[in-house]
């Protein structure tokens, strides 16, 4: 087996301190993103990380063990349930992100400003031509 790329290695590193995956950090920081006082919807949450709902369900249940998520009925939808972050998961999530950031920085802080933007103006055209290419 391979192992994973530097730059995955130090995230993971990053998210090991909050005993997060990359995955669970994923949906921490969806729900912070969206930032509904409701909850979203697992089904939603699901799509958006473009994985199965009952993987996104094995997330939930170790998320809410740890207390970062609470889920609760809907009231649209008596077979479904909403899902949001505890305060606990918002500081979380807030200083896992922090953390991320920070790994972005150190592996982005030999280049100049002027040579961060060609290299970011270069993957945009690579990615904008993959996404017409994949449609």
């Amino acid at each position: 087996m391979t192992s994973p790329p530097i730059f995955e290695r130090a995230a993971g590193a990053a998210l090991d301190t909050f005993r997060l995956s990359i995955a669970d950090f994923d949906v921490l920081n969806t729900l912070h993103r969206i930032g509904s006082p409701d909850g979203s919807k697992p089904t939603d949450l699901a799509r958006a990380a473009l994985i199965t709902t009952g993987a996104m369900t094995a997330r939930l249940d170790r998320l809410e063990r740890a207390g970062l998520i609470r889920r609760r009925a809907d009231p649209a939808d008596r077979r479904g349930s909403l899902v949001r972050l505890t305060a606990k998961g918002g500081k979380v999530a807030d200083r896992a992100l922090r953390a991320l950031i920070d790994v972005n920085e150190s592996y982005l802080e030999p280049l100049s400003a002027g040579q961060r933007d060609a290299l970011a103006s270069t993957l945009r055209i690579l990615l904008l031509r993959q996404e017409r290419v994949l449609g």
